[in-house]
């Protein structure tokens, strides 16, 4: 959509206009799911597993504290109810998929408890790199991670997810990225990888 960019650089589409033009571009997408996506109107996108488990090759993660029963893939994790924002993560090795629609928080939350607690702290988040939440916290990562492609994610909320996983996934509306906070890289340059939708370095 390089045309498309350029327009909205020149300031030539509006916003609504952007957004008819991603509906096509995601034409793969339910419209209901679209608005869903963009408006963070759900905050229950499913990590893929394929990609956690790529991730956890790398990182052996022992907790989740932003999660449900169905959708954790760790062994220790925390609910809505519980608020992983108020609790502790000290020596836990954590995967955050955070609620879209409170980011920011659980970016500042990610980067106290790495600097507070030496916490190993991988968040995946939508690259949105101009919000303050990413220039404050998440530019404080040791390694920001770029996923090649878009992910497929499933959201249970949704009216097209099937209990029998017979749903088409679609492509997520916007790039993502690893915000990786590991006390083993401390006192390095940050650095920029590239991670496969299998979820490990390439």
């Amino acid at each position: 959509m390089p045309a498309l960019v350029t327009h909205v650089e020149n300031g030539r589409y509006s916003l609504n206009r952007v957004r008819q033009n991603m509906i096509g571009c995601y034409s793969n997408m339910n419209k209901n799911d679209l608005d869903v996506a963009f408006s963070s109107k759900s905050n229950d996108w499913e990590t893929p597993l394929d990609f956690f488990n790529g991730l956890n090759s790398i990182y052996d993660f022992t907790l989740d504290p932003c999660a449900t029963a169905e959708t954790t893939k760790c062994p220790k994790f925390f609910t809505e109810r519980e608020n992983g924002l108020l609790q502790s993560w000290r020596g836990e090795r954590v995967f955050v998929n955070p609620p879209y629609s409170n980011i920011g928080a659980w970016a500042e939350k990610s980067y106290r408890e790495y600097m507070r607690e030496n916490v190993t702290v991988v968040m995946l988040i939508p690259a949105r790199t101009d919000t303050k939440y990413f220039q404050k916290h998440c530019m404080e990562a040791t390694s920001l991670g770029f996923i090649q492609g878009r992910l497929k994610f499933d959201n249970r909320t949704l009216p097209t997810w099937m209990a029998d996983g017979s749903h088409k996934k679609s492509p997520a509306p916007y790039p993502s990225v690893l915000v990786i906070f590991d006390p083993m890289e401390r006192g390095t340059p940050q650095t920029l990888k590239r991670f496969s939708q299998k979820g490990l370095l390439i």
